[in-house]
């Protein structure tokens, strides 16, 4: 039997970021993932700006672009190339990278370990006047250095005003601030609101992903806060089956939803687990990794529904850990979105 072409998958990687992706960028647009990874988010740009758009993928880490240029080649993303290297400041420079233990969170920023290897960095107004690439749309994700790229792409923005969603702590106001200078607004795509300040997230955070984007970029766009209750569940309300905990059935229409999901367990019982939205048996959207990472930090889902009946869903991969607690789940719908969700590769 042939095996199954990995383009004919879901993509399931940040789910909230590739709502915001398949939005965001423009059929023919160039586009620019910043700290690509193993290229799910340059997947989901390549498949929405289509053949005569360009992706240009940032990776740092030289293993790791490997295997995003692979990804892309095998998705047939032939509108997309991988850059091997850190964006900063500044370019032509030699900068340590710290590696992680699970290949997702190297950085020049935060000491993750005590292994690191030199590679070369980039800024990427270098990039832009060098290429003439001029991106539309940016994401970036690069483990706290985002405010060295911003410094290294001031020129660019100030010229043309990309849009941009970055990874942020709730801690560190600096790309807010600086990006408000060039006339940018702040939206949490966690929560669908607006911020003035970083320190506005709700207590629970602690990292999310936030769209900025100058008034003008977002006008017309179903981009404005307000959500409205459609469900909510607690431990009793989960039924177990083995490793799967899920609830009954639910009824949706078209649209977004956000889920605020409460749950927790002990970091020494570590296991492989996903959790996320089903239907009809089958997962809409989920999330993957160590129970001890989603706990921590996977307390906000954003997806986009059909009509029809979705169950909330935890399961674990091999075994359930015996401190693995739910406590509460309550499912909103964005009402700018109603009806107008994007479905769905």
């Amino acid at each position: 039997m042939t095996a199954r072409p990995p383009w004919l998958n879901t993509n399931f990687t940040e789910p909230r970021v590739i709502v915001a992706v398949r939005d965001l960028c423009a059929p023919h647009a160039t586009v620019f993932d910043v700290g690509a990874n193993f290229g799910g988010i340059s997947v989901a740009m390549s498949r929405t700006v289509g053949p005569r758009g360009a992706v240009c993928a940032f990776e740092a880490n030289p293993a790791i672009a490997a295997r995003c240029q692979t990804a892309l080649n095998e998705s047939g993303c032939g509108n997309s190339q991988v850059y091997h290297a850190a964006i900063y400041s500044r370019s032509r420079e030699s900068i340590s990278l710290y590696l992680s233990d699970n290949m997702v969170a190297d950085s020049i920023h935060y000491k993750v370990s005590d292994r690191t290897i030199d590679v070369p960095t980039l800024a990427l107004d270098d990039f832009v006047d060098q290429t003439k690439l001029v991106p539309q749309f940016v994401k970036m994700d690069i483990e706290g250095a985002e405010i060295d790229a911003l410094e290294g792409f001031e020129k660019t923005i100030r010229a043309y005003q990309p849009v941009l969603v970055l990874e942020q702590i709730r801690t560190d106001n600096q790309c807010l601030e600086f990006l408000r200078k060039h006339g940018y607004s702040a939206f949490d795509l966690s929560t669908y609101t607006g911020l003035d300040d970083v320190s506005q997230l709700p207590v629970e955070t602690v990292v999310t992903d936030i769209l900025y984007a100058p008034s003008s970029k977002l006008e017309g766009t179903p981009y404005r806060p307000g959500t409205t209750a459609v469900a909510s569940f607690d431990a009793k309300d989960f039924e177990r089956t083995d490793l799967i905990f899920q609830t009954a059935p639910f009824k949706v229409t078209k649209g977004r939803y956000i889920v605020q999901a409460l749950f927790s367990g002990a970091s020494e019982d570590r296991q492989e687990m996903y959790c996320g939205v089903s239907m009809r048996g089958e997962p809409l959207m989920r999330h993957h990794g160590h129970s001890d990472s989603l706990c921590a930090f996977t307390h906000r889902w954003v997806f986009d529904a059909p009509d029809g009946d979705l169950s909330i869903f935890f399961q674990f991969a091999r075994e359930c850990p015996e401190s693995f607690k739910i406590s509460h789940v309550a499912v909103s719908e964005v009402d700018a979105f109603r009806g107008k969700a994007l479905l769905f590769n």
